[in-house]
């Protein structure tokens, strides 16, 4: 048995170790495939014929990943879905900052005859974390 070692890009999680076992084990000539996805690497098998690089190569892309070494990420990523995130994310942010202010709960007040209902839910969290974990456990 003849060993080849190969880096793969984009594996995340035993699951993709799985697929991607299965889908290069159907690659004509070879016999097993040890995968990492920690090391990013794959470790195949074969007897004495050598498998077909262009098929090895179409099987792994097709299955969502690629053939290499990883390479240095950006700074500021580049992929539109990455920034459709963040800005929903900073949507929901404002409308919750919005509600809340709102509702009262992001003002507080230490004035003596005006308690404001925002310092009366942070003095009821901090009073129940500080004496006892198992009365706000369920928070």
């Amino acid at each position: 048995m003849n060993q080849k070692n190969i880096p793969i890009r984009g594996m995340h999680c035993r699951s993709c170790e799985i697929l991607l076992e299965d889908a290069i084990c159907g690659v004509q000539g070879i016999k097993n495939a040890k995968l990492d996805y920690r090391k990013g690497l794959a470790t195949i098998e074969y007897g004495n014929d050598i498998p077909s690089e262009n098929e090895l190569k179409q099987v792994v892309e097709q299955a969502g990943y690629t053939i290499g070494q990883p390479g240095k990420l950006p700074w500021i990523t580049k992929d539109f879905t990455d920034w459709r995130f963040i800005i929903i994310g900073a949507i929901l942010l404002l409308l919750t900052y919005f509600a809340l202010k709102g509702t009262g709960l992001l003002e507080i007040s230490l004035e003596e005859n005006n308690v404001t209902l925002g310092f009366a839910v942070l003095l009821g969290l901090v009073a129940g974390i500080s004496t006892c974990m198992a009365l706000v456990g369920g928070l």
